[in-house]
């Protein structure tokens, strides 16, 4: 009978829903009031607002005074369900009128099943309102569904009018998300951020508690939107509707029973794979999957055939192993750079580590071409002459990445270089250029005429510029035509019979290149060779008055490869520069790039993350090793990162993490944990450059570690710099809440040092962005300082000063009715958290409000 009787809420919202925000959902509650003689059955997974919405329901009723909650998993439930004493027990505690929660039923066998629907009919039958809230996988009332009113999933999907609403809670973080994904509907996603995410995929997993359900999951997360034939051909089973169930298991998936099409677009592919990973094993075990890089290969195959190549090679670098991702991109890569995504393609060849997979010719040769496009500086354009030099290599690949060399080195540096390259090696080049392939015909004439090898552009089908690589020998025809016609060369090997130089040679191969440029083009190839002699005719029109290009309106294909070429530049920018390198660059200050300086280093980058959760990846792929689930090993590490580059005593370091322990015991258990922490970073050849350990000393060398700690303090610096502009704090802004994901290591509630460090960085930021919004505020954008100082709070809510900008930045925003409910919060906070009014400035500050002052 003490459970029956705990069970009352007495007025007030039970323990675990204390405290927590939420509004009406009118609709919703409206539908419940309709039939109140009904068991109101709410089924919906974790993370939907079930409980919420029985306990804003009996607040509305009764003010939660004539209400029982009662916790599903708890033991004495169990125990009085299967004594049948619950129902009499129920009776004598409660009056018709009441209401009865059942919250978070779990699954129930076949007996218990039978009694609890006795339970719930015989209390609706004495007056009872009674409510019942479980998962589409337990279903404590299967079979009871028609006798209920009944609440699935997709009810429990906000609305656009309650969107808005959430808008106005968490306006700072979440505005472009209503109405756009099922995903940011569900309530639990929609007020939270990119962890809720993990945390709800992570649950939805457990409650499945299936393999090949999760693995259908996965498939459907990984592509995102596709057919159902896709997901068949990941999972190796038919699939239908039925299967991806969208109403109860997964109502997070559009899906059409009609054309057989699914979309479940919203969630961010690294909450997905971070979700996941723990899984991955078992899931891809499930559906025959020979591990979960070949599972993923089969999902990257179809998202690259539908030329979503970016997300493909994100999938690649994060779950496949190097000899998947070597084959893979030696059989795809020619796609890839047909979808003009040379930044995801580089990225999954600088992902293979290991010289046994990155020496393959023709994925060395296709990495120099496609740096050399992106960004032409004189490291990439030597590469690709090292390229041209190897005789080891095939001469087909020699001539094209010579041929890219030639016209991408803006300064003529390899044009001697090249063709004496050549010559000395003409006898054996001879030999092998009779086995080459028709298309590569044209590229050997150009370049053994330029070396001397006895070929003259004057002989035979010298005109015929025809195959796949024309465009391409043509631009360098027509780049040396520009050197001779300017006198930076000789003409040796364009010359005719009796000595005089060749006009008719040069007459046909600008109307040969004309043509080229008129006809459409497919492929890389194709097209960045036209892209290469267009560049070159012009600059040759400027200097010679005579010619002329051909019309604009014929280069279509040209010049938009031209602007995909400048889109796929920028984001390989952005993917080399530092978290803050626009900032930087408004602020107008020279920095040392962080990519740049791990792109330089041969060894991988290790990234550790603390804000929000842990994560630790090694050359961006996750480390999901089991010692890093130990809370002892997580504080050794946030401690060496917070403390990167210095050396740490050993036994000043185990005396403050074991306190209670000996001395010798403290560093004897550091000990242990150092080698556990080294063994966990090791690379593959078994060493571990991150971690130095001489006697009686232990340091996290800062040369290969990048981390959210350092960012972060990046973000804080920029923040409090007063010659910045808006731009530059709207991207600082953006910043924060890509970095700062929550509380520094919120798993550890009991260490000192990590303690004292989660307040020391949450005080940094948010004095940090209370200086911007002072900055902005005088700068006359109150807007953008009220974003500013919404986050400082959201970051920690405890700061009064926090509240009193914030108040104050609502009201000079015309958003008086807001400040008014800040008031309130505030007000409400601290008599209810701390007990104690709100402070003389608060109160002038909110009088100032009030009389309309501010």
């Amino acid at each position: 009978m003490q459970f029956i009787v705990h069970a009352s809420c007495k007025g007030k919202p039970p323990r675990q829903l204390a405290g927590v925000p939420y509004f009406n959902r009118n609709t919703l509650l409206a539908t419940m009031m309709k039939n109140r003689e009904a068991v109101r059955y709410l089924v919906a997974p974790d993370g939907f607002g079930k409980s919420v919405l029985a306990c804003s329901y009996a607040d509305l009723v009764n003010g939660l005074h004539n209400t029982m909650w009662i916790e599903g998993g708890n033991p004495c439930f169990f125990r009085d369900l299967d004594a049948c004493t619950l129902l009499p027990e129920l009776h004598d505690a409660t009056q018709p009128g009441f209401v009865i929660v059942f919250d978070d039923v779990p699954l129930l066998g076949q007996k218990r099943r039978s009694e609890f629907r006795k339970v719930c009919r015989s209390l609706v039958e004495e007056g009872r309102e009674v409510i019942v809230c479980a998962t589409p996988t337990s279903n404590p009332l299967r079979g009871f569904e028609s006798e209920c009113l009944c609440l699935n999933p997709r009810d429990f999907l906000y609305s656009d009018s309650e969107m808005e609403s959430v808008r106005e809670i968490v306006l700072a973080r979440y505005e472009d998300l209503p109405g756009r994904t099922l995903a940011a509907r569900v309530p639990a996603l929609a007020h939270g951020d990119q962890t809720a995410y993990e945390r709800f995929l992570a649950d939805h997993i457990a409650e499945v508690d299936d393999p090949a359900t999760a693995a259908l999951t996965l498939a459907i997360l990984m592509l995102e939107r596709g057919t159902f034939e896709e997901l068949e051909a990941v999972v190796g089973a038919e699939v239908g509707y039925s299967d991806i169930d969208p109403l109860r298991v997964r109502p997070f998936v559009e899906a059409d029973e009609f054309s057989h099409t699914f979309s479940a677009q919203g969630f961010a592919f690294r909450s997905v794979m971070r979700a996941f990973a723990p899984h991955m094993g078992h899931v891809a075990s499930a559906v025959g999957a020979d591990g979960a890089g070949d599972f993923s290969l089969q999902v990257a195959s179809i998202l690259l055939e539908k030329n979503r190549v970016d997300r493909a090679a994100l999938l690649l670098v994060n779950s496949c192993g190097p000899h998947g991702r070597s084959q893979w991109l030696q059989e795809n890569q020619g796609h890839m750079l047909d979808a003009c995504a040379l930044v995801s393609a580089e990225k999954v060849y600088a992902s293979l580590r290991s010289d046994r997979w990155r020496s393959v010719p023709a994925l060395q040769v296709a990495s120099c071409v496609r740096l050399a496009f992106l960004d032409a500086s004189e490291t990439s354009l030597g590469n690709l002459m090292k390229m041209a030099e190897k005789v080891e290599y095939p001469l087909d690949l020699r001539l094209e990445a010579a041929s890219y060399a030639f016209l991408l080195d803006p300064y003529g540096t390899f044009a001697h270089d090249l063709p004496s390259l050549f010559a000395a090696q003409a006898s054996s080049m001879r030999r092998e250029a009779k086995k080459l392939d028709d298309a590569y015909s044209i590229l050997w004439r150009f370049w053994s005429s330029r070396s001397s090898a006895g070929t003259s552009m004057t002989e035979g089908d010298a005109f015929s510029f025809e195959g796949r690589l024309a465009p391409l020998a043509a631009a360098c025809f027509v780049r040396w035509w520009k050197m001779v016609a300017s006198e930076e060369t000789s003409s040796d090997g364009f010359l005719a019979d009796d000595g005089t130089s060749c006009e008719a040679f040069w007459e046909e191969l600008w109307r040969a290149s004309c043509r080229l440029l008129s006809k459409p083009c497919k492929g890389f190839a194709q097209r960045a060779s036209l892209a290469l002699l267009r560049r070159e005719m012009a600059s040759l029109c400027e200097s010679t008055q005579h010619l002329e290009l051909p019309q604009a309106e014929s280069l279509g294909d040209c010049l938009m490869f031209e602007d995909e070429l400048e889109v796929q530049k920028g984001a390989y920018a952005r993917s080399k520069a530092p978290l803050l390198g626009e900032a930087a660059s408004v602020i107008g200050t020279q920095r040392v790039l962080c990519a740049s300086k791990h792109a330089a280093s041969s060894v991988p980058a290790l990234y550790v993350r603390l804000f929000g959760h842990f994560e630790v990846s090694i050359g961006g792929m996750i480390i999901d090793d089991q010692d890093f689930h130990r809370q002892k090993l997580r504080t050794l590490l946030a401690i060496l990162v917070l403390e990167a580059g210095h050396d740490l005593s050993c036994g000043n370091l185990g005396e403050r993490m074991w306190p209670d322990s000996t001395p010798s015991a403290a560093r004897h258990n550091l000990y242990n944990l150092v080698s556990i922490l080294r063994r966990g970073l090791s690379l593959a050849d078994g060493t571990c450059p991150y971690l130095y350990r001489p006697h009686g000393i232990v340091r996290l060398e800062k040369e290969n570690l990048d981390s959210d700690v350092a960012r972060l303090g990046e973000v804080c610096r920029n923040l409090r710099c007063d010659d910045l502009d808006h731009v530059a704090y709207a991207r600082l802004l953006e910043q924060v809440q890509d970095v700062y994901r929550g509380d520094f290591l919120p798993t550890e509630q009991e260490e000192p040092m990590i303690l004292a460090a989660r307040a020391e960085w949450k005080s940094k930021l948010v004095n940090s962005l209370q200086h911007a919004a002072r900055r902005l505020v005088a700068m006359g954008d109150s807007h953008t300082a009220l974003n500013m100082v919404q986050i400082a709070l959201s970051c920690d809510p405890q700061r009064e000063d926090c509240y009193e900008q914030l108040m104050t930045m609502q009201a000079r925003c015309g958003q008086r009715p807001a400040a008014i409910e800040t008031w309130l919060r505030y007000r409400t906070y601290l008599k209810d958290e701390l007990g104690i009014d709100p402070s003389p400035r608060a109160s002038q500050i909110y009088e100032r409000i009030i009389s309309g002052t501010i």
